[in-house]
């Protein structure tokens, strides 16, 4: 298995998309991430697309290729770099596993590579003031396993105490990535299992706005992304959360379109909301002025944190 052999069959056209922040439709379409496109023309097939306005067609290397107007190897490369398949190879030799179907969802599950990746980057967390920068303590940077890959120069942040996934971000840009599906499984909820424990729960949007309610005395489930608002729905629907969430999604036009597909769910995707699927749950601005629970974290820390327990005991003081 070489290195095109590797990308095809890791990486999904989903996952490439996601890097410019589109999200196919459940049939599979959505707007061209190569031309100005104004209606969905973008179709994908069987880990193929089609675009039905500028005509382009590929695997998900030419996809990448084509967006980012670079050449063949250049792309084969960025893509063995930006989701981290290089960690699947030892001299340039990829280590090949039994091929994984791929279905509409691929369960989470334990990639031995990626526990080690994962804790590696631990060993080399001190070599990065991201997320001091970002005012998280030694102790909540410990807790929640996070990591630094001094080659790539990302700052890497697990979903869960086992390293079965993780997601990755820049600390020279704004760009981050998520690893393919077939490495490590579908995206699970971070923090999934603080809906068996824990009677009050902040959903907000990001990983590190979700670390920093904890780092306050609360505890948080992020979307990891509003795009994710659907993966959220279903679980609760899955499975029924009894005690409140508090919805506190960034300041802005995104966060308030969550937040009212959280309560009022989706119609297009015909899935409930929380309203109807009967959760509790309140809305609550804990930011204040700022943009996200971080952004408040960072500017003054002490706020943030009587903020939340503001929050926890109006809704104690609700379930007298």
């Amino acid at each position: 298995m070489n290195k095109i052999e590797l990308i095809k069959d890791r990486v999904r056209i989903e996952d490439v998309l996601a890097l410019y922040g589109v999200t196919p439709n459940y049939k599979g379409k959505c707007r061209c991430p190569i031309h100005n496109d104004d209606t969905p023309s973008f179709q994908i097939y069987d880990n193929h697309f089609y675009c039905f306005g500028c005509r382009a067609y590929g695997d998900v290397i030419e996809l990448y290729k084509k967006i980012e107007r670079t050449s063949n190897s250049e792309a084969i490369n960025k893509l063995m770099q930006i989701f981290h398949l290089d960690i699947f190879t030892n001299d340039n030799r990829p280590i090949i596993h039994k091929k994984v179907e791929q279905p509409q969802k691929i369960e989470n599950f334990l990639n031995p590579q990626v526990v080690e990746y994962l804790k590696n980057c631990q060993r080399h967390i001190h070599e990065t003031n991201y997320f001091a920068i970002r005012g998280l303590n030694e102790s909540t940077i410990k807790r929640f396993k996070l990591g630094y890959d001094p080659i790539k120069k990302e700052i890497t942040i697990p979903y869960n105490k086992a390293l079965t996934y993780y997601q990755s971000r820049s600390v020279t840009g704004k760009s981050f990535y998520k690893i393919p599906t077939k490495v490590a499984g579908s995206e699970p909820i971070f923090n999934e299992k603080a809906f068996d424990y824990t009677p009050i729960i902040f959903i907000v949007e990001s990983p590190i706005c979700a670390i920093s309610i904890s780092q306050c005395g609360g505890v948080a489930v992020p979307l990891c992304g509003v795009a994710n608002v659907r993966k959220l729905l279903l679980h609760l629907k899955q499975k029924f959360y009894t005690g409140t969430l508090v919805l506190c999604l960034d300041n802005d036009e995104a966060g308030d379109k969550a937040t009212i597909d959280l309560i009022e769910g989706m119609a297009d995707k015909n899935l409930l909301g929380l309203r109807q699927l009967n959760v509790s749950y309140i809305v609550e601005n804990i930011a204040d002025e700022c943009k996200d629970p971080n952004e408040l974290l960072v500017k003054d820390s002490i706020r943030l944190a009587n903020n939340i327990q503001r929050v926890l005991k109006k809704i104690k003081g609700m379930s007298k």
